[in-house]
């Protein structure tokens, strides 16, 4: 991995993983990598000693706090998709900018490789409402283990970070 990623093992059943995330170019949102670990120096690399790692960067500093400030709301924070043989399950779920300034997704990432989804843009106007389309992939389910969410990084400085789980 291109990622400066170090660890430090403090004892037989703890590790310790340090990201230095002014490496990572200032990227908000979603990063996602792995760490492989080993019993001694030069053992080769397994799937069943990997970890996982999963960081979400997002600033609030930016944003203007003021009763002017934009303000999303959600239809819905766990979409339920039927339980289907169909080789894709749709969805959608509605945000709407109750706020007094435009709302803005700065980031939209997913965290399993079987979900899609779209949004049809991404400045939304106070009083508007636009539709995020959810896709999950029958053929791509069993690609990874993570959970079924969406990640949105938005300039609501109330709500900087939003997940939508995927039942």
């Amino acid at each position: 991995s291109d990622r400066d990623w170090s660890s430090d093992v403090c004892s037989s059943d703890l590790l310790t993983v340090t990201l230095d995330s002014r490496k990572l170019n200032h990227n908000l949102g979603l990063t996602q990598d792995v760490v492989y670990v080993s019993s001694y120096e030069g053992e080769s690399v397994a799937k069943d000693r990997e970890i996982p790692v999963s960081i979400v960067l997002f600033d609030t500093a930016t944003v203007e706090r003021s009763n002017r400030a934009p303000c999303i709301q959600l239809s819905a924070e766990e979409l339920n998709l039927p339980q289907s043989g169909k080789s894709k399950v749709k969805g959608k779920v509605s945000i709407s900018n109750t706020g007094r300034s435009d709302l803005v997704i700065r980031s939209l990432q997913v965290f399993h490789p079987a979900i899609n989804v779209s949004l049809p843009k991404t400045t939304i106007a106070p009083g508007e409402t636009v539709d995020m389309k959810v896709t999950v992939v029958k053929k791509y389910r069993e690609l990874s283990n993570a959970r079924y969410r969406v990640l949105m990084i938005t300039n609501d400085y109330r709500r900087p970070v939003v997940l939508v789980s995927i039942m």
